[in-house]
């Protein structure tokens, strides 16, 4: 399943040190670099991010698409991803971290893993290694109720109906709320454990991030008064 023509979007913050080994971890997975739309939304234009990606120009130009989209100000995770969900051209979104490593044969199960899907899967998740979200998913259906953002693809017309991720979300949770929002539209969410991406988020299970626990607590209570009961909320 190499003919599947697939938009991958990226968010760049500072990520000088994760650019080349991503880049190449994608043209290195066994895909057709012809039938892949390249994405990237830098959040730090001035952070010198701009100079590697000249560097690695030779491999930029064998995708069939490149964008790059320099901000002057952060916009967040969420609001620099729906940028560059707008500049699409293709049906398949693919939102991929950058601090990630494509396993090879990742977009090919993902690819047939959608192309057999039923209409009412809107969205897949990839399966992060060496730690995964601790969560239930279906071991039949492989049905899970919410999928993280650092690696799922999704059809452009569903991401767009849906109003992309949370504008009032900055960073952590904007995953959590688009998949209930799918799910409360009708849509199933897709584990694809076969389909793997190496995620360096952390160095240890449980590890505890300060930036990452206040903005999860606080988007956890905003999701509460959005989506909960009375009883949520109190």
């Amino acid at each position: 399943m190499n003919d599947v023509q697939f938009t991958i979007v990226t968010v760049l913050y500072h990520s000088k040190k994760w650019i080349r080994n991503y880049i190449r971890s994608i043209l290195d997975s066994g895909y057709d670099s012809r039938f892949i739309d390249l994405i990237m939304v830098d959040n730090a234009r001035n952070s010198g991010d701009t100079k590697v990606l000249e560097t690695a120009r030779n491999d930029l130009d064998r995708f069939n698409r490149y964008t790059y989209l320099p901000m002057d100000k952060n916009l967040g995770f969420g609001q620099a991803n729906n940028l560059g969900a707008e500049k699409a051209e293709t049906d398949l979104l693919f939102f991929l971290n950058i601090d990630t490593q494509l396993e090879l044969g990742c977009l090919s199960v993902l690819a047939g893993t959608i192309q057999s899907s039923p209409e009412k899967v809107g969205l897949w998740e990839c399966r992060q290694f060496p730690y995964e979200h601790p969560k239930y998913y279906d071991p039949v259906t492989q049905e899970c109720s919410w999928s993280s953002g650092a690696c799922f693809a999704i059809r452009k017309p569903v991401f767009s109906a849906m109003g992309g991720f949370d504008r009032h979300i900055h960073m952590y949770c904007e995953d959590v709320e688009l998949s209930w929002k799918l799910r409360l539209n009708g849509y199933r969410l897709r584990y694809v454990p076969k389909a793997v991406v190496h995620h360096y988020a952390y160095q240890y299970p449980g590890e505890l991030k300060t930036v990452q626990l206040y903005h999860s607590l606080k988007n956890a209570v905003y999701l509460r008064f959005r989506y909960g009961t009375m009883a949520d909320i109190l």
